[in-house]
């Protein structure tokens, strides 16, 4: 069987887990709340939830691996522009929810909001220059 490039396979499990995500992310909860789940077994179900974004971050953990110098560098520079959009801007809404009683927002969708800044961040770092200030 042909072996396929980090980028194809990036994009096909990336694939893949957007899909379970989606999937968990919409069905799992509404088992939960309905009680359909049996309490011994909610655990797992909520392990269920984590285990794609775990293997979402294995994945771009090897894709950097599996690369050369030039991908490595693009991925973490879209990796630290992504962090630093995403972790203000959730410490600024929580600090509203707790001292200006703006609406709860659950800490489970940091992990989604991470990805979709990330995918968006993707469409405008594209290349290794690094600005100075010169």
């Amino acid at each position: 069987m042909k072996k396929l490039s980090p980028n194809t396979e990036y994009a096909v499990v990336g694939l893949i887990l957007s899909l379970l995500i989606a999937v968990f992310y919409s069905t799992v909860p509404v088992l939960l709340v309905k009680d359909i789940i049996p309490s011994d077994m909610r655990w797992i179900a909520v392990v269920l939830l984590a285990a794609p974004f775990l293997a979402l971050h294995y994945m771009v953990y090897r894709l950097m691996l599996r690369s050369d110098e030039f991908l490595r560098m693009v991925i973490a520079k879209r990796l630290i522009v992504t962090t630093l959009l995403v972790m203000p801007g959730t410490l600024a809404y929580g600090l509203t929810q707790s001292f200006v009683h703006a609406p709860v927002i659950s800490i489970t969708f940091v992990a989604p909001i991470f990805w979709v800044v990330y995918a968006i961040v993707c469409l405008f770092v594209k290349g290794s220059q690094v600005p100075t200030s010169e």
